[in-house]
């Protein structure tokens, strides 16, 4: 097994269209909203330019399994998504792993994660990936956990 990364491009967004529309990941989003194709090619090509984001798809022996995509905010931000026909394989732990590992190559600051407090399965998998609980809070009006993973 072969889990490799590269940074997303625009031949990806049709892929990435399809993920994020996926009737789980809207659940498990802070936007629960169906996102239409021109603000996905909008906010697609936004953040691959902008130097403060990283959209990661990560594939498994050449096959696509999902994204992640960290965010330079206030403070740096990961979240994850794993492509449907791979949820329930263990990957998304390995997914969350190799991003941070990426991003720490040319950036040293810790990583946090916000996960709904209901989303039993993002915080395990983040947990196992070396994450751990930091604080609860509220983001938009969503009770939610914070998981941080420090660089080492």
């Amino acid at each position: 097994m072969t889990l490799d990364i590269r940074k997303a491009s625009m031949d990806d967004a049709e892929l990435l269209f399809q993920w994020v529309n996926d009737p789980e990941t809207r659940n498990n989003s802070f936007n629960t909203n169906i996102i239409n194709w021109e603000n996905h090619i909008k906010w697609l090509d936004t953040k691959l330019n902008d130097p403060k984001s990283f959209i990661y798809i990560l594939s498994l022996d050449n096959s696509p399994i999902g994204t992640t995509k960290i965010e330079q905010m206030s403070n740096v931000v990961i979240g994850i998504t794993v492509a449907p026909e791979y949820r329930g394989k263990g990957l998304g732990s390995a997914m969350i792993q190799k991003s941070c590992e990426k991003y720490w190559e040319t950036n040293k600051t810790d990583i946090f994660a916000y996960i709904k407090s209901f989303n039993t399965k993002s915080k395990n998998i983040f947990e196992k990936a070396g994450f751990t609980f930091f604080e609860t809070t509220t983001v938009d009006n969503v009770n939610c956990e914070v998981f941080k993973a420090v660089k080492k």
